[in-house]
């Protein structure tokens, strides 16, 4: 059950907060992975307006390119050299 788990929907997550803790000075990884589980959370809430989408457009086509320009963005951002906000440390 263990590795059902692990390869789950959910495993990205123990693997983003190892990663952030790692990534960030001592003293900042407390907010850094507070960040992480709310950007976790709003991950979820946002469920209802990929339907509300998929309703308006009649397929979840526009809703998946939407997704999509989201998760490129995200990983923009995430090979990003530049340190960004309160989590810089120093």
């Amino acid at each position: 059950m263990a590795f059902v788990a692990a390869a789950g929907l959910y495993a990205w997550n123990a693997v983003a907060m190892l990663s952030v803790i790692i990534g960030v000075p001592a003293k900042s990884s407390g907010r850094a992975s507070g960040i992480v589980v709310m950007g976790f959370m709003a991950g979820l809430s946002i469920g209802g307006f990929v339907g509300w989408i998929a309703d308006l457009n009649g397929s979840f086509d526009v809703a998946w390119i939407i997704l999509l320009l989201l998760s490129l963005a995200s990983a923009g951002v995430a090979m990003c050299d530049k340190k960004i906000g309160l989590l810089s440390g120093e």
